[in-house]
């Protein structure tokens, strides 16, 4: 075991950011001593059921056919769900252009189970034309979060015409259920050390994963949001021993929904400076509205130690 320290200093925010909107400051306590696993990888705390209970209720889940969208010479509609992707289960769709322009289709704002979620999907249907294609959802991400099936996915359809990209809708969010939905109880693991509590936007430290991120080593949060604003969070004055460096996360998550998400930080730049094991970082996390980019707060600077 390692002890985690995690420290905030008290004093006035500086508050900047890509926004002009109003900011908000945040107290945390001075000093929180709190016991770390030193595994290198996170893994959900709560009870599962067995790999075989998994594999067996997985396989049976689906979605019935249904009309997802249908506006303006548009319609999409959803076919089934499929689990022989290579990246992880996919929605089948079917896409019609009756409109008079060439469109492009893509999903934004999603989420599975209530934990934010890239569905990818970017389909270009021409004029009169119909088109089969894919949301994909990568099994990694579900792996990450915790969600051993689909009962629940959120999102909206981003409409734009492909040569010009010009916006021609952003639907409403659209809710689809599997058909295990029903009575489905989705566990979310906020086990950890809170890294920031304030104003309906908690961040917990699920300690390092060292080994299943290519690019190098991940802190590893759990981000829920229940502020009524759709927010986004990224990192600032970062350093890890002391040395200054820039990690990689921008986490966006919708109002009322969670997030597992990981600040990467590259190898090359840890040896550049001779860093070989993480013994401590330091950041402070800058907050925003996802659509207006109007700061919330950037918070007091947090130091983790590992020693």
């Amino acid at each position: 075991m390692k002890k985690l320290i995690v420290t905030t200093l008290i004093c006035g925010l500086v508050l900047t950011g890509c926004g002009s909107g109003n900011t908000k400051s945040s107290t945390a306590p001075t000093d929180i001593s709190i016991e770390q696993n030193t595994a290198t990888s996170v893994e959900k705390n709560t009870e599962k059921p067995t790999d075989e209970l998994i594999k067996e209720t997985t396989s049976e889940v689906d979605i019935a056919e249904q009309v997802l969208y249908d506006q303006d010479g548009i319609k999409i509609t959803a076919k089934g769900l499929s689990q022989d992707g290579f990246m992880g289960p996919s929605v089948k769709l079917l896409l019609e252009n009756d409109s008079d322009k060439n469109i492009t289709v893509q999903t934004r704002n999603s989420s599975v189970n209530g934990y934010m979620m890239d569905l990818q999907m970017s389909a270009d249907v021409a004029v009169g034309k119909k088109a089969n294609n894919e949301m994909d959802i990568y099994k990694t991400a579900l792996k990450q979060a915790g969600v051993d099936v689909i009962a629940e996915l959120e999102f909206s359809f981003h409409i734009f015409e492909t040569a010009s990209w010009e916006t021609i809708t952003d639907s409403e969010q659209i809710i689809l259920k599997t058909n295990i939905a029903d009575g489905y109880v989705q566990t979310y693991d906020d086990s950890g050390d809170i890294l920031y509590n304030n104003d309906g936007i908690k961040i917990i430290s699920k300690g390092l994963s060292v080994d299943e991120s290519f690019m190098g080593p991940e802190l590893m949060l759990y981000i829920e949001n229940s502020s009524g604003k759709n927010v986004t969070i990224q990192a600032r004055d970062t350093s890890v021993n002391g040395f200054m460096t820039d990690p990689t996360i921008s986490c966006e998550v919708a109002s009322g929904k969670k997030a597992v998400h990981g600040m990467s930080f590259f190898k090359s730049t840890l040896e550049e400076n001779g860093i070989t094991e993480i013994e401590e970082i330091e950041t402070s996390f800058h907050i925003f509205e996802s659509a207006g980019w109007d700061t919330i707060v950037d918070s007091e600077p947090i130091t983790i130690s590992f020693k």
